[in-house]
């Protein structure tokens, strides 16, 4: 009889171990698939969904730093924190261009050379640059007209991630 109520309680206490070690793994699994959840949606916001041809998950891709002069008499700025960096990719991906105009075809009194400057630097340190101003942006020998809807919050956007004040 002894034998017996040893024998329940050894079963007992194997069966409280056991499911113990089982709650400690399936705990353990959980905290793995939320790390793996989180890393995932970590990536979906890197990638921007873009409205033009130029400011695609492509052009971004690789970008470790952005230098900047934005109507500062060549005072530069630059961005190295990837969260800002993602900012500035968003403000350019949500233009949409009404125009776009080879550089060989624009008349002389069109051109508008004054503007800011961007400039992104890649992780294998190459580097791809175009000029804004007045709702155009020059890249790649051609001049790209942004609707003129989206200008004033485009610059606004822009001032808040370089922390420009006017």
């Amino acid at each position: 009889m002894i034998k017996v109520k040893y024998s329940i309680v050894l079963i007992c206490i194997i069966i409280f171990t056991s499911s113990c070690n089982k709650d400690v793994n399936e705990k353990k699994t959980e905290e793995s698939r939320d790390e793996t959840e989180t890393t995932e949606e970590m990536r979906e916001t890197y990638v921007i969904k873009s409205n033009n041809e130029i400011f695609t998950n492509t052009f971004y891709a690789g970008v470790n730093k952005i230098e900047a002069d934005m109507y500062l008499r060549g005072k530069r700025l630059e961005l190295t924190e990837k969260e800002e960096i993602l900012k500035v990719c968003a403000c350019f991906s949500e233009l949409e261009f009404s125009e776009k105009i080879k550089e060989s075809d624009i008349p002389p009194e069109e051109e508008i050379w004054e503007g800011s400057w961007l400039r992104f630097r890649y992780e294998d340190n190459t580097v791809k640059g175009f000029s804004f101003t007045g709702g155009y942006i020059w890249y790649d020998g051609y001049r790209y007209k942004v609707n003129v809807s989206q200008i004033d919050e485009f610059v606004d956007a822009l001032h808040s991630v370089f922390k420009i004040d006017e």
